[in-house]
């Protein structure tokens, strides 16, 4: 399992903690942006239920990365659509979301986008 150091996801921290591979990060993001009754809720007891052997520090730490992800996407994704004037493009948006956020699945970029899009189309900038 390849271990992502704390730093490359926290780059002023001096911590020494490691996650697990992009598989959990990936699945603490899908947490992230569900829609319906846990739409921006923490994902800790999501997560831990998934993934029973992360400790409570972990699963905060996830919780806070994923959140952190998500609201990137979304505010990146608006701060895109107020600069075009024909519509975003997604390859666009999807180079600077994996360039911040390198261990994000094409599933969970593209996810992302639609809700950004959804954001920007519900006020008027697309």
């Amino acid at each position: 399992m390849a271990l992502i150091p704390v730093s490359n996801m926290y780059p002023d921290s001096n911590e020494d903690r490691a996650f697990p591979n992009e598989k959990v990060l990936n699945l603490g993001l899908k947490l992230a942006m569900e829609w319906g009754t846990d739409w921006l809720k923490p994902i800790q007891a999501r997560l831990g239920a998934i993934e029973p052997a992360l400790t409570d520090t972990q699963l905060d730490d996830y919780n806070a990365i994923c959140q952190e992800a998500m609201k990137f996407g979304h505010a990146k994704m608006y701060e895109l659509a107020e600069k075009a004037s024909s519509g975003v493009d997604q390859d666009a948006f999807s180079r600077v979301f994996k360039e911040r956020y390198p261990w994000a699945s094409d599933e969970n970029m593209a996810h992302c986008f639609s809700q950004g899009m959804y954001y920007a189309w519900k006020d008027g900038l697309v």
